[in-house]
């Protein structure tokens, strides 16, 4: 179906996009981590989910950003596809607008991934 909207997933910091094909009837687009890194999440056109990789290395990080302010309108769901998520065996639902997180796999924690919050106010300029 033509009219179902692609998601698009920056997973680039150099800002090159790869667009989700589709299928009719589909309500979320899907990406699979399968590299450490930035992830910008634009979800501007409908619902977002990043799956998260099943058996990573212990310290495995990627960061998140809400690179157009569209969480609020079509949430982006991490899926932890079967690891827990701060000792949650649930998927993280990000709402909020405008976000930029980590999340590092410590399986030593039993906690699994490890939500780290940026916080600009701890950034130094010129460093």
């Amino acid at each position: 179906n033509p009219d179902i909207p692609v998601g698009r997933f920056n997973l680039n910091p150099q800002s090159w996009y790869i667009e989700n094909e589709i299928k009719s009837g589909d309500e979320v687009s899907y990406e699979y981590v399968s590299d450490e890194g930035r992830y910008f999440v634009d979800t501007s056109h409908q619902k977002g989910m990043l799956v998260l990789p099943h058996r990573p290395k212990p310290g495995f990080k990627l960061t998140i950003v809400d690179h157009y302010g569209s969480w609020i309108f079509y949430p982006l769901v991490i899926h932890r596809n079967g690891n827990d998520i701060m000792g949650l065996s649930e998927n993280l639902v990000c709402d909020e607008p405008n976000m930029m997180f980590s999340l590092v796999f410590a399986p030593e924690t039993k906690l699994g991934w490890i939500v780290q919050m940026f916080d600009p106010t701890k950034e130094t300029k010129g460093k």
